[in-house]
């Protein structure tokens, strides 16, 4: 009697780790004509070899809003800690939830003009108010002046905002950065957001995970020598480098909002997020995690692709959860 229960226990542990280690969606197709072609673009212009992403206002960057924004949404600019913060709302319809976007980049770059245009869309599509600071950049700023604006700006967002209707959002440093904000507020005492949205997050600046130089071959944008040194020079030194405030992989997971990740096979990565995930499930948290095999870097940006369409539709998903207790329900 004891044995067969003793073989039931480990059948039924067995099943719930097997249920543990699965991801929430994994992209079925094959990748698109419209990502191949990009990627194909890419390689031809020299964006992994940073050819295109210097100067204030380039191909690449745009520091302000499309002045085309101005026309769909009402926009708004304050200021904090004498920094830049656009707010973007629908001229329409009372917005809903509140998301604070922190834009990728590896911390030395601004917002590109896919973060506004993306930005736009969730104005438009979700009916959603945007906050967009422009946070301080390496090399002139280091991590602790940006953990500090974007703290205050998460201040601000509460002087008019629940906690609850409040979305931390970023894609590759921005979505490291959302990540390590929710672990600041909450080492502050300050009440977590309704849920934590990372688009290819960046969550290990040293990248000393070696499944990364085995991605990095595959990765259309992504060079590892230009990002170590955009890394060294927003932590500083070596030993800030395992700051969960720089690195949030890190940080104490207990007591955080509701995470969602999304991630694609060609991004180098995708090695540090995927051990991110396995570290939730050791400790009992679950996440959402949108997996798609063939896609590069923040490719939810390019809204022309058919999987961008698909990954903004599951973001407006999650967005929808009317509530921070559906969310936990839905778990």
């Amino acid at each position: 009697m004891i044995l067969r229960i003793l073989l039931l226990t480990l059948f039924l542990s067995k099943i719930a780790w097997l249920n543990a280690q699965r991801i929430d969606y994994v992209h079925p197709n094959k990748a698109s004509f419209q990502h191949s072609l990009i990627c194909t673009v890419f390689k031809v212009v020299g964006l992994k070899k940073g050819k295109t992403n210097s100067g204030p206002d380039n191909f690449y960057t745009r520091k302000k809003p499309l002045k085309k924004l101005y026309r769909k949404h009402i926009i708004e600019k304050i200021k904090v800690d004498d920094r830049d913060v656009y707010i973007l709302a629908p001229r329409k319809v009372k917005s809903g939830f509140t998301v604070i976007y922190l834009h990728g980049g590896a911390y030395t770059a601004n917002f590109m003009k896919q973060h506004w245009l993306f930005i736009s869309k969730l104005v438009r599509k979700k009916a959603v108010k945007v906050i967009a600071p422009d946070y301080p950049l390496a090399p002139d700023f280091n991590w602790r002046h940006n953990l500090s604006f974007v703290l205050k700006c998460y201040r601000k967002a509460l002087e008019s905002s629940a906690a609850d209707s409040i979305i931390f959002m970023g894609d590759s440093a921005g979505g490291g950065l959302a990540l390590a904000l929710a672990m600041a507020a909450r080492d502050e005492g300050l009440a977590q957001p309704h849920q934590i949205i990372m688009l290819a997050p960046w969550l290990d600046l040293q990248m000393g995970n070696p499944e990364i130089a085995k991605l990095e071959k595959n990765d259309p944008m992504l060079n590892l020598k230009i990002i170590h040194k955009a890394a060294m020079s927003y932590a500083l030194d070596s030993a800030s480098m395992t700051n969960p405030y720089v690195s949030p992989i890190y940080g104490n997971l207990l007591e955080l909002a509701p995470m969602s990740f999304f991630i694609g096979g060609r991004d180098v990565l995708k090695a540090d997020t995927e051990k991110f995930k396995a570290m939730c499930e050791v400790q009992g948290i679950e996440t959402d995690y949108f997996y798609y095999p063939k896609m590069m870097h923040v490719w939810m940006l390019a809204a022309f692709l058919p999987e961008s369409k698909k990954a903004f539709s599951q973001i407006g998903n999650l967005i929808d959860s009317k509530t921070k207790s559906s969310v936990y329900e839905k778990r």
